[in-house]
């Protein structure tokens, strides 16, 4: 595309969904006037370089400013799952073990006859998550994708 051609698809987007230009807006004025953003859960993020003379760095917090709730939000979703799976007993150690959180995925090594038991509870733990408690309805169901596989290169989708 050339310059003009992105402006105008840009322009489009903006025009199409006019609140997300106000929510822009709003939120980097909030996050130069406090130095923080805040995700929907509570998470703050602070962004000291968002009023710095350097405008590169300055355009890089304003960037991360309007990431962060969206950003945030899933990996706090995540987050609050895991957390469910571990203090509801839903997961016992010697069958299926958390082992790593990498951005919004949660990877588990599951002794290979569980892993359809564990499959099910976790995708239906990380479909409901229990996000009432923080004053937060949904308004869009979750979907959660799982992968099986020996290691990282292997993984394959379950059904």
């Amino acid at each position: 595309l050339t310059y003009e051609q992105a402006d105008a698809y840009r322009n489009m987007w903006f025009n199409t969904y006019s609140n997300v230009k106000k929510y822009h807006r709003d939120t980097i004025n909030f996050c130069r006037k406090y130095g923080y953003v805040m995700s929907p859960l509570g998470r703050m993020r602070r962004l000291p370089d968002i009023n710095n003379t350097d405008h590169a760095l300055a355009a890089r917090a304003e960037r991360q400013a309007l990431n962060h709730a969206i950003q945030s939000f899933s990996s706090d979703l995540v987050f609050l799952s895991l957390n469910k799976l571990i203090m509801d007993g839903l997961v016992d150690n010697e069958e299926c073990r958390p082992i790593a959180m990498i951005h919004d995925e949660l990877l588990f090594e599951v002794k290979e006859n569980f892993v359809d038991k564990y499959y099910r509870i976790i995708k239906n733990v990380m479909e409901n998550p229990t996000v009432e408690e923080f004053g937060v309805k949904l308004l869009v169901p979750m979907v959660a994708e799982g992968k099986m596989g020996d290691n990282f290169i292997d993984m394959e989708a379950v059904e």
